[in-house]
């Protein structure tokens, strides 16, 4: 019987792999590959020569993963291969030729399976067959995992390209940078360091150590410790530590250690941390509420120093949090003239779906203040109400489709109208949902599309025939639309093109107003700051803008001051 290799090569820091419980498997997988690959094509396991050495019995990893693809066993991509391989390596069943733990796809890395001297089974019957495919779905599934921890134990400088935007996938689904923008976002990508430890007791640092670096807890868990409170909390998968001691540059306030056998940690070192996050941490509020994080703001200063103090709009956006914390923020200082597209007026909301919004407002709608006057009371009770109401019917015109499936919410949007036709005060504004309509676009053949017929007063959201007359208006590539283009004073341009405009069609229609000499850029911008500049051929401009993004035409001049 084939045992696994316990003793693994030592020339380089091995870690322990996120999988390892599956070992055995992993082992069975890789017997079962190998006898198919050695009954299917014999010749592919060899003697090699290059650079003048010999390498007895093996396969390059070109060949292997060309194998892999052409075999028939559910591999569809390069990368699927590529990933089976790395877990056959991180598995101790392919080794490469010089003890080297990256699986690289090229014909000049060469790998043996283990244990060659064991003879393959002659022949595979309909069972073998099937456990085969089973294998192989298996390391397919552990590849993606494998493929990430390689690349974050890779030096930094040493990442590819895929590499970067593997790192960068995996940081969108980590709790301790949810708040961050994308560009902070890549830019820890590039700098990450995988950090493991193998036994608990370790311990990570001391209380009044020198902080050095910032840490994200990967796989596992670790107790933190201080002198004379002992254990005051345990930080699990997704949760970070010390990075008080770097934007104060102050000792460890705390000790670490580790709780559990195979902790995995992502680390950035201090020089790293200062350069890419000590202003956003130094500028980001953690409201807790029994002892777990409910909302994160982090200040933004609208406008920029350059402009007029009466110009600049300093306040905290909403990075992340509970739907309930972030609408009882949104409602507490949201304009009453504020649209969800206006990144000024709403902030970013990392709310999870379309429909959250509106139930929770029901509660927020019927509450009043338990102190003040009576005129107090009321007034108060007015503003938030109307509040509501404009948050409503701006998500109503973006999701209005999505909502209609909701029983509950749309129930709760009939109560919500039913409530405000009640007070005369408020009645108005549900009428004023009724006249905001899509603007008429102008089709291409000159006409104008149909607009959808009036709604009722007490209807929030379209009837089923309505949503099919709609349906039958939909954009066509040569429809012409409205594009507001913003300079960089955040004064608005519009001009009138169709849907399919390139990016050098819209820059050229504006060349007159805009009234430069220079280079002129088009750059999409978000509430959070992040900027995306556009290519002078991209087309379909209009769609690709998201919620809470603007269009920006700047000079190269303007664009390192664009906020």
């Amino acid at each position: 019987m084939l045992n696994p290799p316990w003793t693994m090569d030592t020339a380089l820091p091995r870690t322990s792999f996120p999988f390892q419980a599956s070992s055995e498997k992993i082992w069975r997988a890789g017997k079962l590959l190998f006898t198919y690959l050695t009954s299917s094509s014999p010749s592919l396991i060899r003697d090699h020569k290059h650079h003048l050495r010999h390498h007895r019995r093996c396969c390059s990893g070109k060949e292997l993963v060309d194998w892999m693809l052409n075999a028939e066993l559910g591999i569809q991509a390069r990368s699927q291969a590529i990933g089976v391989g790395q877990v056959l390596v991180d598995g101790g069943v392919l080794t490469h030729v010089k003890q080297e733990w990256h699986f690289q796809d090229k014909d000049t890395q060469f790998y043996r399976f283990a244990e060659l001297e064991l003879s393959p089974e002659p022949r595979m019957g309909l069972r073998d067959a099937e456990e085969l495919l089973e294998a192989v779905t298996f390391l397919a599934q552990l590849g993606p995992d494998a493929l990430l921890t390689m690349a974050l134990r890779k030096p930094p400088a040493q990442r590819t390209e895929d590499e970067l935007e593997l790192i960068f996938e995996e940081l969108l689904h980590i709790k301790a940078v949810a708040h961050l923008s994308n560009s902070v976002k890549r830019e820890l990508a590039s700098v990450l360091m995988f950090e493991s430890h193998q036994r608990a007791g370790t311990v990570l640092f001391s209380q009044g150590d020198k902080g050095t670096s910032w840490y994200i807890v990967w796989k596992g868990s670790v107790n933190v410790v201080t002198h004379g409170k002992g254990l005051v909390a345990t930080l699990h998968e997704g949760d970070d530590f010390g990075q008080l001691a770097l934007v104060n540059d102050a000792p460890r306030a705390a000790s670490i250690i580790l709780r559990e056998d195979n902790c995995h940690f992502l680390r950035v070192d201090k020089q790293d941390f200062n350069r890419i996050l000590k202003d956003v941490e130094a500028n980001t509020m953690r409201l807790k509420e029994h002892g777990k994080v409910v909302l994160v703001l982090q200040k933004n200063l609208q406008g920029g120093s350059s402009q007029p103090a009466a110009m600049r709009s300093s306040r905290y956006l909403v990075m992340a949090g509970t739907p309930e914390k972030i609408l009882e923020h949104l409602l507490e200082f949201m304009r009453l003239d504020a649209t969800l597209y206006d990144p000024v007026g709403v902030p970013s909301l990392p709310l999870p779906t379309s429909s959250i919004p509106v139930p929770l407002t029901g509660p927020s709608f019927r509450a009043e203040p338990l102190d003040g006057s009576e005129q107090e009371k009321a007034t108060y009770c007015l503003h938030k109400r109307r509040k509501i109401l404009r948050l409503v019917s701006q998500w109503v015109l973006l999701y209005g489709r999505l909502l209609q499936g909701d029983r509950s919410t749309t129930a709760l949007l009939q109560s919500l109208a039913d409530l405000a036709s009640q007070d005369p005060r408020l009645g108005a504004m549900v009428q004023e949902q009724e006249r905001r309509r899509p603007r008429a676009m102008e089709n291409g053949d000159g006409s104008i599309s149909p607009q959808p017929k009036s709604r009722s007063s007490m209807s929030w959201l379209s009837s089923q025939d309505e949503a099919a007359l709609s349906s039958s208006c939909a954009l066509r590539a040569h429809d012409k639309v409205p594009y507001e283009v913003y300079r960089a004073d955040h004064s608005c341009l519009v001009t009138v093109l169709p849907v399919n405009a390139s990016v050098r069609d819209v820059l050229q229609s504006l060349a007159p107003q805009l009234g430069w000499d220079g280079e002129h850029l088009l750059v999409k911008v978000n509430s959070a700051g992040d900027k995306v500049g556009l290519q002078l051929d991209a087309v379909g401009v209009f769609t690709s803008l998201g919620l809470n993004e603007r269009l920006f035409a700047v000079s190269v001049e303007e664009l390192e001051g664009l906020v």
